[in-house]
């Protein structure tokens, strides 16, 4: 992966003069400052076997308690692990850590092997080639002697329960919200050739790390912020060409691809939003989805966090705010989580 320090700093500095309603939520306040601490000391090259850079949107793993204190307090704690005796303790510390980590992501490759071995059959001709790995994901399971990301299977099983309800195989456009790194979008793209048109929004510095994730598959279908930064009006091209909009969250309002999307996704960051940003929000998408148009919402917050000055969004607050669609809510068979899926379609 390419890092680009200038379109970092640029969607950095405009975030900060944006409005509440496209700022990250103080639910992720504290997480987009870390990540882009992170990201300044790192790069992206592996991001995704940093936790200080992807907790909360990527695939690392917590490997030490360490891995997420602030930067400054990182740099202490490696000088002081320097010293003989500590170093040494450090040592087996870190092996130890290794090791149970390793039984750890056995144990989880069973479980997934039981989970995801008859849809990886089934998705087999269209998925044998997809990488899942770039960027070195932490979390990582085998089955059947090939390693994926645990990212993707969760996707994949996503997509074929949407399948039911509607199907991607004719669709040409879709709308993704918060969408981590890119990797939905990336397994979209791969599995149905069909998609040609993508819109994908995100805070930033998330939006950057995903920009250049789709760009390393996708080198000359992203427009990036740079090329749609001054534009009163963002539009597709009128071809059959794949076309990404990666765009920063202020920028919906400059869309003028009105009913012309098939598909909205958004995994999760609903509930870790305000209900008011939500309906903001609500308010662009709809005019931007076509009249045969469908969502699937993944909502991971069942009640309010303990800490009341954090304001997110409950399931029923959310589909509230998509007046003009109906939502059918789906069984999530994956046995390790029982986080609600939803359908929607226009009434």
């Amino acid at each position: 992966m390419k890092n680009n320090k200038a379109l970092l700093d640029l969607v950095m500095k405009d975030q900060k003069k944006t409005s509440e309603l496209y700022s990250p939520s103080l639910y992720w306040k504290n997480n987009a400052k870390r990540t882009y601490l992170g990201i300044t000391k790192f790069g992206i090259d592996n991001f995704r076997s940093k936790h200080l850079i992807s907790k909360g949107f990527g695939d690392s793993i917590r490997k030490t308690p360490f891995d997420l204190e602030s930067i400054r307090l990182q740099n202490i704690i490696s000088l002081i692990t320097q010293f003989p005796f500590l170093k040494k303790i450090f040592y087996k510390y870190e092996k130890h850590s290794e090791y149970y980590l390793k039984r750890f992501l056995e144990y989880k490759s069973h479980t997934f092997d039981l989970q995801f071995s008859k849809l990886l059959k089934k998705f087999n001709k269209k998925i044998h080639k997809l990488d899942t790995l770039h960027a070195q994901p932490g979390d990582i399971v085998n089955i059947n002697n090939k390693s994926y990301a645990c990212t993707y299977l969760n996707f994949l099983y996503y997509i074929d329960t949407i399948q039911k309800q509607h199907s991607f195989e004719k669709i040409n456009s879709f709308f993704e919200m918060g969408g981590g790194f890119g990797s939905m979008t990336h397994l979209m793209i791969h599995i149905f050739p069909n998609i040609k048109k993508i819109i994908y929004l995100d805070i930033a510095p998330n939006i950057y790390v995903a920009t250049q994730y789709l760009k390393n598959f996708f080198p000359n279908s992203v427009i990036d912020y740079n090329e749609t930064r001054k534009l009163k009006d963002i539009n597709f091209k009128n071809n059959n060409k794949l076309e990404i909009l990666c765009i920063c969250p202020w920028q919906i309002e400059n869309l003028r691809c009105y009913n012309f999307c098939d598909y909205f996704f958004n995994i999760a960051s609903f509930s870790e939003m305000s209900n008011k940003i939500v309906k903001n929000y609500s308010f662009y998408i709809d005019k931007l989805l076509s009249k045969k148009s469908g969502l699937f919402l993944l909502l991971n917050k069942k009640k309010k966090l303990d800490n009341k000055k954090i304001e997110i969004s409950l399931p029923k607050d959310i589909l509230n705010s998509f007046r003009g669609f109906k939502f059918k809510k789906l069984q999530n068979e994956l046995i390790y989580t029982n986080k609600p899926l939803y359908s929607g379609s226009r009434k």
